[in-house]
């Protein structure tokens, strides 16, 4: 929430967070599951979930930091879930409703 204040995204839809990561070639970190449902529906920049509580969310990212990094090189756009587990990916998909 921090960033969207500063960014002056405070009170913007996920949506809209989304689009303006993804004009910036940034990768969305967010523990938003709705969120990254939507973006697995229909995909477009780097979205990473965090599966934990957002008190463990620090050390989950950095247990799999070099993980989430490879695979956002290597793959690029598409949705990336980080679990205590390890890191899964889905590649882009675009859903016609």
């Amino acid at each position: 929430m921090l960033e969207r204040r500063r960014e002056g995204l405070g009170g913007a839809d996920d949506d809209a967070v989304a689009i303006y990561a993804d004009d910036r070639h940034a990768v969305l970190i967010t523990h938003d599951v709705d969120a990254t449902r939507r973006r697995r529906r229909f995909t477009f920049g780097r979205h990473v979930l965090l599966r934990c509580h957002q008190l463990e969310a620090v050390a989950l990212l950095e247990r799999h930091f070099d993980e989430v990094v490879k695979l956002v090189r290597l793959r690029g756009v598409g949705v990336y879930e980080v679990t205590r587990a390890g890191v899964t990916s889905w590649p882009p998909r675009y859903e016609i409703d």
